[in-house]
C-alpha cells in the first residue's frame, strides 16, 4: 500500500476518479506557474495527462517536480487559469522543493518518474507521491454553492478555446462559448453581484480577447 493512501482517502481521493486541482510548478530559473489540472490516482502514483504546449508540461520536463493543490474555491481555479500570480489573488509559498498555493486545503508534492506518449498533443506523466500536506486552517469551508462548479467549468472551457482556435475548429469554439454562457446564467442566478460574477465577467473579457475582440453573443 502507498504510504500516503490513508491521507488521500481522508481527502476523498480514491482510484479511478478524475479530480481537479491547481498544479504549481516552476522552471530552472525558479519562476513559478499555476494552472488548473485534472489528475487521477491509480493506487500507487498520480497520473497526469498534459498537453505538450503548456507551461506546466515544460516546467515538469525541466525540474520533474509538481504540486497538486486541492481546494474547493472556484475563484482560485479562475485566477490560476489567467496566470494571476500577483501576490493578491494567487499566492505561492515555497515549501522545500515545491510551491504550495496559499488557501489550498491540502498539497500533494510529486516527482515525475515516467513520461509516455498519448498522442501528438499530449503525454501521460506518472508521478511518485513524495509528500501530502494538509492545511487544517483551510479545510473548514463546507458550504457548497453551484457558483463554484459553474466558474470552474467555465474556466476549463475557456482554457480549451485556444486549442480549437489554433485548429480553426470554430464548431467546438462555439460549443465551448455556449457552455460558458450557460454557466454565466447560473452564476447570475445563484450568486449575483459577488466575486463569482466579477470573475465571470473577467473571464468573458478574456474570451473576447481570444476571439480578436469580436462581440460575444449570449
Amino acid at each position: 500500500m502507498n504510504t500516503h493512501e490513508t491521507t488521500l482517502k481522508k481527502l476523498g481521493v480514491t482510484k479511478g476518479i478524475i479530480y481537479e486541482a491547481i498544479a504549481t510548478t516552476y522552471n530552472k530559473h525558479q519562476i513559478p506557474n499555476a494552472a488548473p489540472m485534472g489528475f487521477t490516482y491509480n493506487g500507487e502514483d498520480i497520473v497526469l495527462r498534459l498537453f505538450k504546449n503548456t507551461q506546466t508540461y515544460s516546467n515538469i520536463l525541466e525540474t520533474r517536480l509538481c504540486t497538486l493543490n486541492l481546494c474547493n474555491d472556484g475563484t482560485l481555479f479562475f485566477y490560476a487559469a489567467l496566470k494571476e500570480i500577483d501576490g493578491e489573488n494567487i499566492i505561492l509559498e515555497k515549501r522545500g522543493g515545491w510551491f504550495h498555493l496559499k488557501g489550498a486545503g491540502a498539497c500533494i508534492d510529486l516527482e515525475a518518474r515516467e513520461i509516455n506518449k498519448i498522442d501528438v498533443e499530449r503525454d501521460l506523466v506518472i508521478c511518485e507521491i513524495k509528500k501530502v500536506t494538509v492545511y487544517e486552517q483551510y479545510m473548514g469551508r463546507i458550504a457548497f454553492t453551484r457558483a463554484d462548479s459553474a466558474l470552474l467549468e467555465s474556466t476549463i472551457h475557456a482554457t480549451r478555446i485556444p486549442v480549437f482556435l489554433e485548429k480553426n475548429d470554430m464548431e467546438n469554439v462555439k460549443h465551448l462559448i455556449d457552455m460558458i454562457f450557460h454557466y454565466r446564467n447560473v452564476i447570475n442566478r445563484v450568486a449575483p453581484k459577488t466575486r463569482y460574477e466579477e470573475c465571470m465577467n473577467k473571464l468573458l473579457r478574456y474570451v473576447d480577447d481570444l476571439l480578436g475582440n469580436k462581440a460575444l453573443q449570449g
